[in-house]
């Protein structure tokens, strides 16, 4: 099985963006891995943790997806995953550090040897759907590109490459409607996208990728 074209240029760009991360964390420290995130009750260094567990879920899907074989992305599922994470994220900046990069570095030597197999492969998310191989490339780069926003220390969503904003943002929308659930909102948001009323504010949305996504994706 050849790889699609545009997936080639997804997993270059992923690479790049992984090879920024770590540029990004190089100089980080035992006091900056313990300074809190964007993203409530967890730390840099939780952030930068999940970042690791998440490269090898995501290698482990497609080594076992080599052998013909499915594996779950969290063996133990949400609680497991969530108490890796807390584990790791309480050692010293060092070894968070090396972590993620010898993470990556499994993780796309991974993607590398995938064989036509593993790429007609799948594996299974914690709720128990479906992750064709063929969309882990942008879910890991994904994951890469909104964690480092969540690590607070200076790089902002206006900073997203644009082939990144291009690949993601019609998916992002697609899922507007099911999160949109006051019906004010709905009508609200229509009218806008019609020229009807103004730029909303005040609308409530539901959390990121709540509805399910379609299976092939």
């Amino acid at each position: 099985m050849t790889v699609p074209e545009p997936l080639v240029q997804i997993i270059a760009e992923c690479s790049s963006a992984h090879r920024r991360l770590l540029d990004h964390a190089a100089d980080m420290d035992d006091e900056d891995v313990c300074r809190p995130s964007l993203l409530p009750s967890w730390t840099v260094g939780h952030v930068l943790t999940h970042l690791a567990r998440n490269a090898d879920a995501f290698a482990g899907i497609f080594r076992a997806a080599a052998g013909g074989a499915v594996a779950a992305m969290y063996a133990g599922g949400s609680d497991a995953r969530a108490a890796a994470i807390e584990r790791g994220a309480g050692r010293p900046a060092a070894g968070i550090l090396d972590d993620l990069s010898d993470s990556i570095t499994a993780y796309e030597a991974a993607v590398d040897e995938a064989s036509a197999v593993a790429w007609a492969g799948h594996g299974l998310n914690m709720s128990g759907r479906a992750i064709p191989c063929l969309s882990i490339p942008l879910a890991r780069w994904r994951e890469v590109e909104v964690h480092r926003v969540d690590l607070g220390v200076g790089y902002s969503p206006t900073q997203w490459p644009e082939v990144f904003v291009e690949a993601q943002l019609t998916d992002a929308v697609a899922q507007l409607p099911d999160r949109l659930t006051r019906p004010e909102d709905r009508s609200t948001m229509l009218g806008w996208l019609w020229g009807r009323l103004p730029s909303p504010a005040g609308i409530e949305l539901g959390p990121w990728e709540a509805s399910p996504r379609p299976p092939d994706r």
